[in-house]
């Protein structure tokens, strides 16, 4: 019986449909050639409501936290089954935390914050952010959610990091909250111009850590 010879560059599929088993093409980035219009630049990285949400959270973080945007979920946990691309591994793998705190020296990661905006009520966005909320506890990986809106407090996301940092809420449960009525606020996208003149005098200071309310003060 005469054998098939294929081409260079070509395999047979390891399981055959009903008998049809036909060499395909092995692909490679080498054969693959962008045409110039299939491209084009995003301009920004995050979106106007998370670039609205990232000035009053830099301002509440200070020079304590290295912020990192749009972080895979991957890159933050880690999973024992990496091969198995219907696994556990890919399921991580193509999800996105909005924003990771870090140790500014280090990089070590300190704690995940998701701003949930309308579309996170649909049933798809939940089930999402369920999944997301059992793979960070499991990992032992902080979680905050606030909920998206036009106007931010700065001490009242300082006040959460301060919570999650001295262990007050377990890792197990991520708790979520709104942006609350405070004095200070940070008007998203239209009054961007005047951010360091209305929101600097509730900045932490960079001389020490981030301390709770009261610490270090005569009873």
């Amino acid at each position: 019986m005469e054998t098939r010879r294929l081409p260079r560059g070509t395999f047979r599929t390891k399981r055959r449909v009903q008998g049809r088993g036909r060499p395909r093409q092995a692909r490679s980035s080498a054969t693959l050639r962008p045409c110039a219009t299939d491209y084009r630049g995003r301009g920004t990285l995050l979106s106007k409501g998370e670039a609205a949400f990232f000035g009053p959270l830099r301002m509440a973080a200070g020079r304590h936290y290295l912020i990192m945007c749009k972080v895979r979920l991957a890159d933050v946990v880690t999973c024992s089954v990496r091969r198995d691309r219907r696994g556990p591994f890919s399921a991580i793998s193509q999800k996105h935390l909005d924003f990771v705190l870090c140790d500014p020296t280090t990089t070590q990661v300190v704690m995940a914050v998701e701003l949930d905006d309308r579309s996170h009520e649909q049933a798809g966005r939940r089930r999402r952010d369920a999944f997301v909320n059992q793979v960070l506890a499991a990992a032992g990986v902080r979680l905050i959610r606030f909920r998206a809106a036009y106007r931010y407090s700065i001490p009242d996301i300082r006040d959460r990091i301060m919570a999650s940092q001295n262990n007050m809420h377990d890792a197990r449960k991520p708790f979520a909250c709104g942006a609350s009525e405070g004095t200070q606020r940070y008007a998203s996208q239209s009054n961007r111009s005047d951010y360091h003149t209305r929101n600097t005098a509730g900045a932490p200071s960079d001389s020490g850590p981030i301390r709770q309310r009261g610490e270090g003060q005569g009873r």
